[in-house]
């Protein structure tokens, strides 16, 4: 099982390259996905730490950045066709990958910004 580790690490380096935080949810996601124990899990938390990934925590500046080009896109979305833009039109727009505009727009709810797009 040890072998896994180093697999969801890269995976989870990879995705999370950009904003180099990775949200608990996300890590709990991937333990699951590879059925890790906690002894695995902690080597994953100590392993990006190491790279100098934040595990946890709050939003970093770049996502909080991101968050503030999201929500231009969206308000010009709803100005142009009176309609909210769904994650992967935002994407799309933005130039980034959906996971990362969903994840951003779910910490603005978190913080009470209330719903942005559709689906």
């Amino acid at each position: 099982m040890e072998a896994l580790v180093p697999k969801v690490v890269e995976a989870l380096v990879l995705r999370h390259e950009l904003t180099r935080r990775i949200a608990l949810e996300e890590l709990a996601e991937a333990a699951a996905e590879a059925s890790l124990g906690y002894d695995e899990i902690e080597a994953v938390v100590e392993e990006l730490e190491a790279r100098g990934y934040e595990v946890g925590g709050e939003p970093t500046a770049t996502e909080l950045a991101l968050l503030g080009e999201a929500l231009t896109a969206i308000r010009a979305a709803i100005a142009a066709n009176g309609q909210r833009p769904s994650i992967d039109e935002l994407a799309d727009t933005l130039g980034r990958p959906a996971f990362l505009i969903r994840r951003v727009l779910e910490h603005a709810r978190g913080l009470g910004a209330g719903p942005a797009t559709r689906g």
